[in-house]
């Protein structure tokens, strides 16, 4: 149950980020504690995560 509540999020997630997204293949793993975050914090998790991936890594 949780874990497809965790994908379900995710796949949200990325359906709402995707517009901002670089063409591009990704691939998205969460370790399980993440099933204990709000939808919020997940977002702001992978959001900043794609910004990394969008910069190169660089900070």
């Amino acid at each position: 149950m949780h874990r497809n509540r965790l994908r379900r999020r995710l796949r949200a997630i990325a359906f709402e980020l995707g517009p901002h997204l670089q063409p591009g293949a990704y691939l998205i793993a969460a370790a399980p504690a993440a099933a204990g975050l709000s939808y919020g914090e997940l977002r702001t998790i992978v959001s900043e995560s794609f910004e990394t991936v969008a910069g190169g890594g660089r900070s």
